[in-house]
């Protein structure tokens, strides 16, 4: 509760117009994570969060007075510009810095964001070249140094590709890809409440399928749901009723599809999964909620 009330704070600093009152809002959200850090050392990006306070607001408030007394149509297009310069500046850093894995994952996010706003504005062409420009430096990024952070964007990213994909043999394999990914980026996850959040997430990509079936009404019967991992199928519906604080299990890398892997007819006789795999973490959290 406290680490959620100090993030409140944080936000309220950081689009508060008036200093004086944002000064407020700073002081108490210090006094906060004083607090919380002297229980635990596991929110050590709190201090790197408030070290980036001020810039973080002037950024907010330097775009909020930009975006003043336009109206909607010129607030798109002024992103617009903004979004394009900074993957302008992002592809410039990394041409001047060839294989930085953290230039790459900025790069990437970038792309992505700005595939986003070309999809709002209806600009497909533009969009799906920009998601895939993401999908593409992201892949760089991991390849030059594997990162949790850059695991997830590269799977929304890789997601979105599926989306995007006409044929369903080919969405399929986006979607079993993103998987992947994201399952990678849930093991190399170092908060251990926030991993066994993610496993929830991880089950809900099983039914992707069906967004791209509403946007390909033509091919639709050709893509059917994904069967879902009988040790995901197995969490409880609400995922708080299996979190107990300090209780989950920790997590490793393991290779890619393990986690969307299943067991056929002829399949070796299955082993126990370990308990720093994701499918040990799904049954912790099921035998804590059947106690």
């Amino acid at each position: 509760a406290q680490v959620q009330l100090a993030n409140a704070y944080f936000m309220s600093f950081v689009f508060e117009e008036s200093d004086s009152i944002a000064a407020q809002f700073l002081d108490k959200c210090r006094s906060l994570q004083k607090k919380v850090l002297k229980k635990s050392d596991k929110h050590g990006q709190m201090l790197i969060q408030l070290g980036q306070a001020e810039k973080q607001r002037v950024e907010v408030q330097e775009t909020a007075r930009r975006f003043k007394g336009m109206s909607k149509e010129e607030k798109a297009q002024e992103y617009l510009r903004m979004s394009v310069e900074a993957r302008d500046i992002a592809e410039a850093a990394c041409a001047a810095k060839p294989g930085d894995a953290e230039l790459l994952k900025r790069c990437g996010t970038v792309h992505l964001e700005l595939s986003m706003l070309q999809e709002q504005l209806q600009d497909m062409d533009s969009a799906k070249a920009s998601v895939h420009k993401s999908v593409e430096r992201l892949k760089e990024s991991v390849d030059a140094a594997v990162d949790k952070d850059a695991l997830n964007v590269l799977a929304v990213a890789t997601n979105a590709v599926g989306m995007i994909s006409e044929g369903a043999e080919e969405a399929r394999g986006h979607f079993a890809a993103a998987r992947d990914f994201f399952a990678m980026s849930i093991e190399l996850e170092q908060d251990a409440e926030r991993r066994s959040m993610l496993v929830y997430q991880l089950r809900d990509m099983f039914k992707t399928a069906e967004t791209w079936r509403e946007l390909h009404p033509n091919e639709a019967a050709d893509l059917p749901d994904e069967e879902v991992p009988a040790w995901l199928a197995a969490l409880p519906s609400d995922p708080i009723q299996a979190l107990q604080p300090g209780q989950a299990a920790t997590v490793e890398v393991k290779p890619p599809n393990a986690a969307a892997g299943g067991e056929g007819k002829g399949s070796p006789k299955k082993k126990k999964p370990a308990k720093n795999s994701p499918e040990g973490l799904a049954q912790e959290q099921l035998a804590k909620a059947e106690v």
